[in-house]
């Protein structure tokens, strides 16, 4: 607003005489703003935007059931068919512990998926296909309905149009053929489990139904076959192989059982028990050597003790006890019966008995020294035999220990030829009698009805795509689009009421609206201007009773002359005195303007001359025949219009035109145009700026609403001092 206040102060600065006095910046009282903030769009105003292109709105709706229709129509319905396939359990896992068997249908039935899916399998289906259909190579249909013929005339012209750019199918070779027929199978099938079972199902998809069951069940009869022939392969393979390993096997066997009798009769291994008989003799010669050892130890131990006697002194009793002699025994008795009898013996009597005495004990300690030296070669002789006989068992052992590994080697090659045996067996029964992995359960019939949806299905979509794609292009459109274009938009752009909207009205109206209000007082138009006539018209009494009103646009040509002779020309036929004054331009006649024709009188004096002077408001006023509407025409080239509305010497000039008239109704110039907008806001009662509808632009009409508005609030008679009123509304 600043920068726009300083172009209004330069001009006049410029324009004014020497002796006008300076021009004082207009007060402004500042105004809430009205409406939600920028960027944003309230619902009311969504609503208005879609109903004022609901047009738009309905043409793309229609125009997605139009693309939905075609595409339906060129589109060919699909037919799904489904084979089931089981994996059976092969028979050495059945007896395996459950979470073992568990894993292994897992990891059998992702490897079917696998290779049912695999690039090379279809390759085969793609092969097997052809070679079932020579002359067959694309998927074809035969749709019977009209919808169906329509969509295959489209196609059929469609290919006719595209013939040129395109190769043909049956121009490809061969490998070529079968690779795109692969490609198409790999887009058409898919395979799957059914839920947690080991049944697996092929699931075909064609234009065709009786198609899609073919394609179905040769994907599943070209991988049975196909398992069939590796198991088959497998086994005539194993055949060969056990073939030639059976008779190596066979020599093997017999070589080991010619070793193995070979190696008894060497070692003399042929009796069963001797390790045993051997082991009981060495138990029994070392139970001997230990009672030898011990014997012998004992005659020492007696030995030494009857020597440690002997040095002691001991008695013949003691002696014969430890000797064990009855000989000394006797003796000893013999030497102890004349003590116990009170006699005592003679010298020589005691020599003999004691000489005997020591030879008994001599005799008897060698005869103990001879029976330790028996028991001693006894003890070697022992452990020499103990020695031979461990020496032999360990010769037996060896031999023994050889013919039990023999033996284990012959039972092990015999085994294993008898296994090869009943594999060999297993395996031509194989060959015979194969049995795959999988089986099919169920296979797949043409379907009756198709799978896909029916084009009359797609319409619905489609319109709400396109509906909503309309009302999103709408909204863009209106964001896109700065001009006002309702009265909600007015008043929220303007912040000033919005007092109506004035329909459109043809040129050729618009040159004799007196007709159209006079005539045709039903119409939009007219109608339309009653209900502003009622909203402007002066209330109340004295002061109040007249009124003047400011009728100003941003720029020319936007309606604001038509509006002003329309509310003249209303107000005169409520036999009110209205007076119309022409200040939109500083030259031209009543004849030019749209709306008035056929004027009395000539006026001679210019109304700026009029006012300054003080000369009576008459002289400038001229008479339109047949209106009853007084008008005062521009004031000439010449006239300093501005000069006068800045200068203060005359501030109540206004009041001489409501001592004369009830309405008073000033056309004023357009106020981006021309400064006298502004100075004649500030002098009029209220101030209407027209906004033509879809024309104006917002900025616009906030900078020329700036210039006129003059003081905030409201007027004399209650009604807002600016308010705005939309022009060439389309109906």
């Amino acid at each position: 607003m600043e920068p726009l206040t300083s172009r209004v102060q330069r001009i006049v600065a410029t324009t004014r005489p020497p002796d006008l006095p300076l021009l004082e910046p207009m007060a402004r009282t500042a105004r809430p703003a009205i409406g939600p903030a920028p960027g944003q769009l309230p619902i009311r105003r969504i609503f208005n935007i879609l109903s004022r292109r609901r047009w738009l709105i309905l043409a793309m709706m229609l125009l997605g059931g139009g693309v939905m229709t075609i595409i339906g129509l060129m589109l060919s319905p699909t037919y799904t068919a489904t084979t089931q396939i089981i994996v059976n359990r092969p028979a050495e896992g059945s007896n395996g512990p459950a979470a073992v068997s568990q894993a292994f249908d897992e990891v059998a039935i992702d490897t079917h998926l696998a290779v049912l899916s695999s690039g090379a399998h279809l390759r085969r289906v793609a092969a097997a296909l052809r070679l079932a259909h020579e002359d067959e190579v694309s998927v074809s249909g035969g749709p019977q309905s009209w919808s169906h013929r329509i969509g295959d005339e489209v196609g059929a012209a469609w290919a006719a149009l595209t013939q040129p750019f395109r190769r043909s199918v049956k121009d490809l070779s061969a490998d070529a053929a079968e690779s795109a027929l692969t490609q198409q199978l790999k887009r058409s099938v898919s395979i799957s489990q059914e839920r947690h079972s080991r049944v697996l199902a092929v699931v075909a998809t064609d234009s065709d139904p009786r198609r899609a069951a073919e394609i179905a069940n040769t994907v599943a009869q070209v991988y049975i076959e196909d398992v069939t022939q590796r198991k088959r392969a497998d086994a005539e393979q194993l055949v060969v192989w056990l073939a030639k390993r059976v008779p190596e096997m066979k020599q093997d066997v017999a070589r080991a059982e010619q070793e193995l009798q070979a190696y008894r009769l060497l070692h003399g291994a042929a009796v069963d028990g001797t390790p045993d008989i051997t082991g009981q003799q060495i138990a029994q010669l070392a139970r001997q050597l230990a009672l030898a050892r011990s014997d012998f130890a004992a005659a020492q131990q007696r030995l030494a003790h009857v020597r440690e006697l002997r040095q002691k002194a001991a008695p013949t009793a003691a002696l014969a006890e430890a000797l064990g002699s009855a000989t000394l025994a006797e003796l000893a008795r013999r030497e102890a019966a004349p003590a116990i009898a009170g006699q005592a013996l003679q010298p020589e009597q005691r020599r003999e008995e004691h000489a005997a005495t020591e030879q008994a004990i001599d005799q008897a300690v060698s005869q103990t020294e001879a029976e330790g030296r028996i028991l001693q070669a006894q003890a070697i002789s022992i452990e020499e035999q103990l020695k031979s006989l461990k020496a032999a068992a360990s010769e037996t052992a060896a031999s023994l220990s050889g013919l039990r590994a023999l033996e284990r080697q012959a039972a092990a090659v015999t085994q294993l030829y008898d296994t090869l045996l009943s594999r060999q067996q297993h395996a031509n029964e194989q060959v015979q009698l194969v049995q795959p992995d999988v089986s099919v359960v169920s296979s797949a019939w043409p379907p009756e009805r198709p799978s896909s949806l029916h084009p009359a299905f797609l319409i619905p979509p489609g319109v709400m795509v396109f509906g909503i794609i309309g009302v999103l292009l709408a909204i863009g459109i209106d964001r896109l689009d700065h001009t006002l274009r309702g009265a909600d938009e007015a008043r929220e752009a303007l912040a000033v009421p919005c007092l109506g909207e004035v329909p459109k009205v043809e040129p050729r109206q618009a040159k004799r609206i007196e007709h159209l209000l006079q005539y045709q007082p039903m119409s939009a138009y007219a109608r339309a201007i009653r209900s502003l006539l009622i909203t402007v018209l002066p209330r109340g009494l004295g002061k109040c009773a007249s009124k003047i009103i400011l009728i100003s646009s941003a720029l020319p040509r936007e309606g604001k002359t038509t509006l002003a002779r329309s509310l003249a020309l209303s107000a005169a036929r409520l036999r009110l005195r209205v007076l119309l004054i022409d200040l939109g331009e500083q030259a031209g006649s009543v004849e030019r303007k749209p709306g008035i024709s056929g004027r009395t009188g000539a006026a001679s004096v210019d109304i700026v001359d009029v006012l300054s002077c003080g000369r009576p408001i008459a002289d400038a006023v001229e008479r339109i025949a047949g209106l009853d509407v007084d008008y005062i025409p521009p004031p000439r080239p010449g006239g300093n219009l501005l000069h006068f509305l800045a200068s203060p010497q005359d501030p109540h000039w206004v009041d001489r035109f409501r001592e004369a008239y009830d309405f008073v109704v000033i056309d004023g110039p357009a106020a981006i145009d021309r400064l006298e907008a502004s100075f004649l806001a500030n002098a009029v009662d209220q101030v209407l700026l027209v906004v033509r509808s879809a024309s104006t632009g917002r900025e616009m009409a906030q900078n020329a609403l700036r210039l006129v508005d003059g003081d905030a609030g409201l007027g004399l008679d209650g009604t807002p001092r600016a308010a705005s009123v939309l022009t060439w509304v389309e109906g």
